[in-house]
């Protein structure tokens, strides 16, 4: 899931799950920060930071997080392009104080 905030950044959250029988469920999860850039049809992602974070219920040992190193600047191989055609694009405004407390 990606979220774009007005200033230019974004954030992203990727989960990969996959069912490990006999021992549980192996997770692989990416967190990362950049900044997208909009250039005609093109959308661009520049990574600026992020977190690999690994549970494998087999080799309990490899679990945990690891840096993804932050690039220093615009890096070509770093960088995901794609274009807008046929992209949605809904804007949701932040969470408000009072709707963060609210209790259903």
């Amino acid at each position: 899931m990606y979220r774009f905030f007005p200033d230019g950044r974004y954030g992203n959250v990727s989960i990969l799950t996959q069912p490990r029988p006999p021992y549980g469920i192996f997770e692989f999860r990416i967190q990362s920060t950049g900044i997208a850039q909009i250039e005609d049809d093109t959308l661009t992602l520049q990574p600026r930071e992020g977190t690999r974070t690994l549970k494998d219920p087999e080799d309990p040992s490899r679990n945990g997080p690891s840096t993804i190193p932050p690039t220093a600047g615009p890096q070509r191989d770093r960088q995901a392009r794609a274009p807008l055609s046929g992209v949605r694009v809904v804007t949701v405004p932040p969470p408000t104080q009072t709707s963060m407390h609210h209790d259903h």
